[in-house]
């Protein structure tokens, strides 16, 4: 399972017990304002001034940000590295700042230890960096791109260190990326507050105690068996 989102619950828990829920509350809402703000400086891109300030009025008021922005999940988190990385994508031509793309696969390992799936945005960033050197008519242009490939290569390698040494220090050596499993999907259809593996690991999402679901079980097999959950 994704350990970005439970582990910075940890942390807030860590400083803060006592507040942890007006700490959260307060986290999500800069997330949501901040994929906002991302979203407009998108949106600048495409759009006329008015349009940009409808498009913005829209975002306020879209209800699943809303309801999700309440709940303990990774949604709110996850969207807002998402945009990130689509804000960055755009930045970089514009600023002629390598530091951009270099943060560029920083916010891909980040977003990926939170939701596995946001990986791909990785790739089609690949995608469009090849695609992006295949219209260069200058060679200006073409070094540009040259040097952007290679300022990506050396965050993304930086980003293969971080996201193994957090896996690592967890318990799962060697580990890149979380692929979720059977255990999300039985979390999610029989609604346990907390589950047991038969090597003693638990897992509990929190949102489940949030809304104070009742319930525990104990598997006769270990988590890692997804086949089984599946």
């Amino acid at each position: 399972f994704p350990i970005g989102y439970p582990l910075t619950l940890s942390v807030i828990t860590f400083i803060a017990p006592i507040l942890f829920f007006p700490i959260v509350a307060v986290f999500h809402i800069f997330l949501g304002l901040g994929s906002m703000a991302l979203l407009y400086g998108i949106s600048r891109e495409f759009l006329p001034r008015k349009t940009r300030l409808i498009f913005l009025a829209i975002l306020a008021i879209y209800y699943p940000w809303i309801d999700f922005g309440g709940y303990l999940m990774s949604e709110t988190l996850a969207t807002f590295l998402l945009v990130l990385m689509v804000y960055l994508v755009f930045s970089h031509p514009k600023r002629h700042n390598l530091l951009w793309l270099f943060s560029l696969p920083l916010s891909i390992a980040l977003a990926t230890i939170v939701r596995s799936n946001l990986l791909l945005t990785g790739a089609l960033i690949a995608v469009w960096l090849v695609y992006k050197y295949i219209l260069a008519k200058h060679i200006h242009s073409r070094r540009l791109i040259w040097r952007g490939l290679v300022t990506c290569i050396c965050g993304s390698a930086l980003s293969v260190i971080i996201t193994s040494s957090i896996y690592g220090f967890f318990g799962k050596p060697g580990a890149l990326l979380s692929t979720n499993g059977g255990l999300n999907f039985t979390q999610g259809q029989c609604l346990y507050r907390m589950v047991t593996d038969s090597d003693g690991r638990t897992f509990s999402p929190p949102v489940f105690f949030q809304r104070n679901i009742v319930g525990e079980k104990t598997f006769d097999t270990p988590f890692a068996n997804a086949s089984y959950f599946y």
